[in-house]
């Protein structure tokens, strides 16, 4: 396969080639920048833009929240409560915290892909409703505490 093109415009760099170098969301994206209306516009297309942005910060929250919990349940000892009081002490142990949670999100998606492909490869069909089933915050196989 050649190399894509690429295209300069008014809007800066564009690839000039099919959608497999798009991320996932780029259509629900491009159809939310195509609903930036003019107040002129009628109130129908305002509704819908208002409503676009509206799915995309539940959707947001519900990542964030999932995270959130991911990492506080990774929080070692004191139930979440950290302990010192000088602000730059605590926003370094929160940092800390997301850097552990961040790292075991990657091991889990690393330790997920590499069992997808090996049920790939020995013929067992890899659905959308598989990987559907499937989230990077697990946390059965994690020992927090040791033996």
């Amino acid at each position: 396969m050649s190399a894509p093109r690429i295209n300069v415009g008014f809007d800066g760099i564009q690839s000039a080639s099919s959608k497999w170098d798009r991320p996932p969301h780029w259509e629900w994206k491009s159809q939310w920048k195509s609903l930036r209306v003019p107040s002129s516009a009628g109130w129908a297309l305002r509704a819908r833009r208002k409503s676009f942005t509206e799915l995309g910060r539940v959707i947001r929250t519900l990542i964030l929240q999932q995270f959130n919990n991911f990492s506080q349940w990774l929080m070692f000892g004191g139930d979440g409560v950290i302990a010192e009081n000088l602000r730059h002490e605590q926003r370094k142990v929160i940092k800390y915290n997301q850097l552990v949670a961040n790292m075991v999100i990657l091991h889990n998606v690393q330790w997920m892909s590499r069992k997808l492909k090996e049920l790939h490869g020995c013929g067992h069909p890899v659905t959308a409703e598989v990987l559907k089933a499937l989230s990077s915050y697990r946390r059965e196989h994690i020992n927090r505490f040791g033996d």
